[in-house]
C-alpha cells in the first residue's frame, strides 16, 4: 500500500519547501548516454549553468567579486561551507537504465527538484536546460565530426504536484512561462497517518550510499536511515529555507534503534563509476539497491521517509543516488 498524507494535520513551520519539475528534451542529433545518467545530466547542468549565470567568464570563481550574487557559485561551484561540503538545493531523478543511444527525434525526460530559495530562480534554470541541450549532453560520439556530444532542444518543462503536472514552458508556445511552480511544504508531510504504521517496505531504487563512522555500509539499519534523512532535511533547511526546523535528531535516532527492526533484506551492492571533469579522474559511486522491510513503531518516522522520496538520501543525492519509495504493508 503506497503511503499518502492523511487529513489529520499537526501544526508546524512551512518554510521548508520544494518544487518538482519534469523536463522534456528532444534529440536533434545522435545522443549517447551512459547508465546512471543522473551524473551525466548534472555535469551538463553545471557547464550550462556557468554559461547562463556567469558574468565574468575568465575570472577565478573562488576570487570573483561577484560570487555572492552568482547562482553558479552558490549552487554548483563552492566546495566548503562552515568547513563542510555544501548540500546542493537540487536533485536529478532519472529512472535506472543501461546505456542509451538516442536518434534524432527521440525524447529524453527527467525529474528535477529545487529546494527552498533556489525555486525563485526557476526561470534561470529553464534557460539552463535550454543551454544544456544546445551545448551537448552525454558521451562524445566518435563517429561524428570532432567527437562532440549530441545536442538536444528543450521541448517542455512542467511543474509536478503528486501525479498531476502543469506546463511552465512549452517551446511551441513562443517560449512563454505559462504557470508558476507548484511548491510543496513540510507541513504536508507531517500529517498524522489515519492508522498506526507497523510495517513498511522501502525500495532503494538507485544506488544509496550511506556512511557510518566514516565507512560506506552495505546494510541499512532503520536508525541510520532516519538519522541521515533528518540531518539532510536540516542541512537543506538551514542553508536554503531559513533554518526554522529543529528536529530532536538524537532522540529520533535512539527511538528508531529501540523500536524498529529489519525483518527482511533483499538488497545488493551495485557498483558504478563516473568521470569527474573537475577532478579529471574516474570515481567509484556504488551503493545499495533493492528493498528492505522494517517492522515496529514506524508512525513517527513516516514524514521524514515521505519527504525522502523527493529529496533522496545519502551521498551524491544530487546525481539521483538514494532514490527511495516507501510502502506500508
Amino acid at each position: 500500500m503506497e503511503l499518502q498524507p492523511s487529513t489529520n494535520k499537526i501544526e508546524c513551520d512551512q518554510n521548508f519547501r520544494f518544487s518538482t519539475f519534469i523536463v522534456h528534451l528532444m534529440a536533434i542529433e545522435k545522443v549517447s548516454l551512459p547508465s546512471n545518467m543522473g551524473s551525466t545530466l548534472r555535469g551538463a547542468f553545471g557547464r550550462a549553468l556557468k554559461r547562463v549565470a556567469c558574468r565574468r567568464s575568465n575570472a577565478d570563481c573562488a576570487q570573483c567579486f561577484l560570487s555572492d550574487q552568482c547562482i553558479f557559485f552558490r549552487y554548483f561551484w563552492r566546495t566548503r561551507v562552515r568547513d563542510r561540503h555544501p548540500v546542493r538545493p537540487y536533485v536529478f531523478e532519472v529512472p535506472p537504465s543501461g546505456d542509451m543511444l538516442l536518434e534524432k527525434g527521440d525524447s529524453l525526460s527527467f525529474i528535477f527538484t529545487l529546494i527552498g530559495e533556489s525555486i525563485t530562480h526557476y526561470r534561470e534554470f529553464i534557460a539552463v536546460f535550454e543551454e544544456m541541450g544546445s551545448g551537448g549532453i552525454g558521451k562524445k560520439i566518435h563517429d561524428e565530426p570532432y567527437k562532440k556530444r549530441g545536442r538536444c532542444q528543450l521541448e517542455e518543462v512542467s511543474t509536478l504536484n503528486d501525479d498531476v503536472s502543469y506546463p511552465l514552458y512549452v517551446r511551441s508556445n513562443s517560449h512563454m512561462i505559462r504557470n508558476p511552480p507548484v511548491e510543496r511544504i513540510w507541513s504536508e508531510f507531517t500529517e498524522q497517518p489515519d492508522q498506526e504504521i507497523e510495517e513498511i517496505c522501502i525500495r532503494f531504487i538507485t544506488p544509496t550510499r550511506i556512511q557510518n563512522r566514516g565507512r560506506l555500509i552495505d546494510e541499512i539499519p532503520f536508525h541510520i536511515l532516519v538519522n541521515r534523512l533528518c540531518n539532510r532535511i536540516l542541512d537543506l533547511d538551514r542553508e536554503y529555507c531559513g533554518g526554522s526546523l529543529n528536529f530532536p535528531v538524537q532522540e529520533l535516532t535512539e527511538m528508531a534503534e529501540r523500536e524498529v527492526e529489519v525483518v527482511s533484506d533483499a538488497t545488493d551492492w551495485y557498483d558504478w563509476e563516473r568521470y569527474s571533469s573537475t577532478q579529471d579522474e574516474r570515481m567509484k559511486l556504488g551503493g545499495i539497491v533493492g528493498e528492505v522491510t522494517y517492522q515496529g513503531n514506524l508512525t513517527p518516522f513516516i514524514p521524514f521517509l515521505l519527504l525522502g522520496e523527493y529529496i533522496h538520501v545519502g551521498k551524491q543525492a544530487t546525481f539521483g543516488n538514494g532514490l527511495i519509495k516507501v510502502a506500508a504493508l
